[in-house]
């Protein structure tokens, strides 16, 4: 569809939207559900569930031993299955998420509309290809996420510029919650990490933005997330605000890095910070403009991309996704946008049947491993034989730690952080001091770790 016709009939589809705004906007500490935010569990409990995840449920107690290749083949096999549960799954997620915030933070402003339905509706296309991350209900997101959490990621924005601020450079990966308060606890005023006055400065940065005012919104932003550098919701009203200033380069540099470990605000959430309709269209047909009278930006399609999902408009999203992508075939995540958005083919997946890898008995890997990456990363793993880990990594003065359940079938590991999420990795075994780790759904050309027995710290 050509680039004005998109504008148009997103001008249309707004005007028509103007009674679905709605009337609180989203406070800070915005967080996807994980494990940490519904009911606590032992790490026994956690232990167990992930297992039977992987395995099958009620395999240890029910079910005879199966050998490695027929627990891959029953991945291959259920992996449909798993993405028409799915939906229901998520969407009872999401209530229960709501429902802890609602009963533990009465500061919070209200929940609002929540993510453009084109992400929720094809987000699955990892499962294709790793039919083992349906088991767990892993995504590309979380795959990002967790990439970044434990340091293996290789996150690259090719809309960051030196001139930028620096948190461009790597995904904006919100710090996960702590586990909800037990039963008769009183509940934080605030959830951890989130700061009263950048609470306040959000405020009235939204004011200003909705007055018009957007150098005293931008500004008032950035003071925000000073504080609180790591909350996703700061940095895409950042890229809103930049947006609305028609500095597009950095509005799309701000939003790549928050769309690279999760979904974007859908409609409801967007226009709430709008006095009109009649404004945001205004913005949009300048965005428009600018895209057409310099056609070979990848930033602007990329950023065009953004706002037309936001509104709905998924196969308008997918061209500008497209374009993006040929201008800036490097770009791991609009690639990855491109095949969450592209429709998946209606013929039923084959089942398609190899030699599986040889196993790693989860004995062999239980104990103390450090690996070194790429430039000045290294890494330290302890497996413990009661089913927890600890992971820290380093790279330069950016030191960070990882600590929660795992489980290993086969030669994949699944690790769950305390946080919430499973990352998934394939290993094998090159002698009994020396394991191979290379993350499930990272990059194609990534080597993955090489992990040799080390000491305990």
């Amino acid at each position: 569809m050509p680039a004005v016709g998109a504008g148009a009939i997103a001008g249309a589809g707004l005007a028509n939207r103007i009674g679905e705004r709605p009337g609180t906007l989203p406070g800070l500490g915005d967080r996807r559900p994980g494990a940490s935010q519904l009911p606590n569990r032992t790490p026994e409990q956690r232990r167990d569930a992930l297992k039977d995840r992987l395995a099958g449920e009620n395999r240890p107690g029910q079910q005879p031993a199966r050998d490695w290749n027929q627990t891959r083949q029953d991945w291959q096999q259920n992996r449909d299955q798993i993405r028409e549960d799915w939906q229901q799954h998520r969407d009872e997620a999401r209530d229960d998420w709501q429902n802890w915030f609602d009963d533990h933070y009465g500061w919070y402003g209200g929940w609002y509309g929540g993510y453009a339905p084109g992400y929720w509706g094809r987000w699955d296309y990892l499962w294709d290809n790793y039919p083992v991350a349906a088991a767990v209900g892993l995504t590309w997101w979380g795959v990002n996420s967790l990439g970044a959490t434990f340091g293996t990621g290789d996150y690259s924005n090719p809309y960051y510029t030196e001139s930028m601020p620096a948190y461009y450079s790597e995904p904006v990966v919100t710090l996960p919650l702590e586990p909800a308060p037990d039963a008769g606890q009183a509940a934080p005023a605030l959830p951890p990490g989130v700061s009263a006055e950048a609470v306040s400065t959000f405020d009235q940065a939204r004011a200003a933005f909705l007055e018009g005012k957007y150098d005293e919104a931008l500004k008032l932003t950035d003071k925000a997330i000073a504080q609180m550098p790591r909350d996703a919701v700061l940095h895409e009203f950042r890229s809103l605000v930049l947006f609305a200033l028609k500095r597009y380069a950095e509005s799309a540099a701000t939003i790549h890095a928050v769309l690279a470990v999760g979904p974007g605000w859908d409609w409801k959430t967007l226009s709430g910070l709008y006095p009109d309709t009649d404004t945001y269209t205004a913005q949009l047909r300048a965005l428009e403009a600018a895209r057409d009278k310099d056609p070979k930006a990848a930033y602007l399609r990329f950023l065009a991309g953004y706002h037309y999902l936001t509104l709905g408009y998924q196969d308008d999203a997918l061209g500008q996704f497209r374009r993006a992508l040929e201008l800036e075939p490097k770009d791991t995540v609009t690639a990855a946008l491109v095949a969450t958005l592209s429709p998946r083919d209606a013929q039923p997946a084959q089942t398609v049947t190899v030699t599986a890898p040889k196993a790693v008995p989860a004995d062999a890997v239980a104990g103390a491993w450090t690996a070194a990456g790429k430039g000045t990363a290294k890494y330290s793993m302890s497996l413990q034989k009661d089913g927890t880990f600890t992971w820290d990594f380093s790279r330069g003065s950016k030191k960070e730690g990882v600590k929660g359940v795992y489980s290993v079938e086969g030669n994949v590991l699944a690790m769950e952080p305390d946080g919430g999420g499973v990352l998934l990795a394939e290993l094998a075994a090159k002698g009994p001091d020396t394991l191979q780790f290379k993350m499930i759904g990272g990059a194609k050309d990534d080597p993955g770790l090489e992990f040799r027995r080390g000491t305990s710290k």
